[in-house]
């Protein structure tokens, strides 16, 4: 999931189960899933380990962290508060490991924040290894020439580069034990690994990529054909989030990278309508992709799930960014959505500066983001909607 508008770039301890599916022709697919996504509790339980390990700097003995679990239940608790949700993407270990760092807080802080009125979590929700990693990382020229060897392999990459937080982190200045909640890992299904009339083969994808990878849930792009798979997957219990507006992986028939539901009527009324058609077949959420704000408001209205938006405005329950537009490492034009942050405006004070920058960059952008003041609400970040479009649509009854 990649949008720039001249070219397109878009266990912690936890415990385990197995499921044996009969799919296709007696083919059996044993899958071991994560806990994580499906128990209410571990969002609330601390890790009862607190051990005392070498630590690779001090050589000395250090506190071992204290890990929560994101779960789909703290989505939930998220979204009814009103308090946005973050997503990253991330597509091998040291970008991932770099997102779980993000949540990373010392007890003492920790306490302090819970005296506070109203203390908003650290660090990300979802970590997306979506196949915008085809150009990002591997230097396709499109997203559907990634095969799903090759994703499988960084996905798996990025759950290591997750569960890697189990060691002390890299500079502890104190004994207090450091904490970090674990973000859901959430992994694309890539162009031509789900498609077709019957969903048998996206339910293989996507059993192997939670048995391989241990992801939390699958992201699909497509509507209505999509249904009958988002079914399957369901009660598979595989959540499923959906992928609308600009969808990369259908950019020739969208006529390109631009904005979805700006300027033509059936493509705005057939967006809601079928974000109201997936939250019937059981998706957790969808993500809105480069649409004008003032359709992702009429969506939400219709919805009661969690929308997250990249170029969908500031009104949507959540962000999501590509990591490498975010922290600026690309030579592509930067998108018009992706947060501004002084090139100045932080203090590098380790001894791995970049990895104090890019830290740092992600803290900023998953405080604006918490803090609502991430996309700007003035509309710098957002696409407008033809007027003409917006009154039809009001007339049409769809507002």
């Amino acid at each position: 999931m990649r949008l720039t508008f001249n070219h397109h770039p878009c266990h912690h301890q936890r415990l385990s189960y197995r499921h044996q599916h009969d799919v296709l022709s007696n083919i059996k697919f044993q899958s071991r899933y994560s806990s994580q996504a499906f128990n209410s509790q571990s969002d609330l339980q601390e890790s009862d380990q607190n051990q005392r390990l070498p630590h690779p700097n001090s050589g000395r003995s250090a506190t071992m962290t204290r890990s929560s679990n994101v779960t789909f239940e703290t989505i939930s608790d998220l979204y009814k508060s009103k308090t946005p949700i973050t997503m990253l993407t991330a597509h091998d270990f040291q970008s991932a490991r770099l997102l779980a760092m993000s949540s990373y807080t010392s007890s003492q802080k920790s306490n302090q924040n819970q005296t506070s009125k109203r203390s908003l979590p650290n660090g990300v929700d979802f970590c997306l290894c979506g196949d915008s990693l085809a150009m990002v990382s591997l230097g396709y020229t499109s997203t559907n020439e990634l095969s799903l060897e090759e994703f499988t392999y960084h996905l798996k990459a990025v759950r290591r580069g997750l569960d890697s937080v189990l060691q002390p982190p890299p500079i502890q200045t104190n004994e207090n034990p450091y904490h970090y909640r674990m973000p859901l890992l959430v992994a694309d299904l890539p162009f031509g690994t789900f498609e077709g009339q019957n969903p048998d083969r996206g339910l293989r994808t996507a059993l192997r990529l939670v048995s391989e990878a241990r992801i939390d849930a699958v992201k699909i792009e497509g509507g209505l054909e999509q249904i009958p798979l988002i079914k399957i997957l369901k009660q598979y219990g595989i959540p499923v989030i959906g992928h609308l507006g600009l969808q990369p992986q259908r950019i020739a028939g969208q006529g390109g990278m631009k904005v979805q539901g700006s300027k033509e009527i059936e493509s705005a009324r057939n967006i809601i309508k079928t974000a109201i058609e997936l939250e019937s077949s059981g998706v957790v959420g969808i993500v809105l992709e480069a649409i004008p704000e003032k359709l992702s408001i009429e969506i939400q209205k219709k919805l009661s799930i969690f929308t997250i938006g990249i170029g969908a405005g500031p009104s949507v329950d959540g962000q999501v960014l590509v990591t490498s537009d975010l922290l600026g490492s690309l030579d592509s034009i930067k998108p018009r959505f992706i947060m501004d942050h002084p090139s100045n405006g932080y203090h590098v004070s380790n001894l791995n500066p970049r990895w104090d920058l890019e830290l740092q960059i992600i803290h900023e952008y998953i405080n604006q983001t918490r803090s609502k003041r991430f996309p700007n609400p003035n509309g710098q970040h957002s696409y407008k909607m033809n007027s003409s479009v917006f009154n039809q649509l009001q007339s049409e009854g769809w507002t």
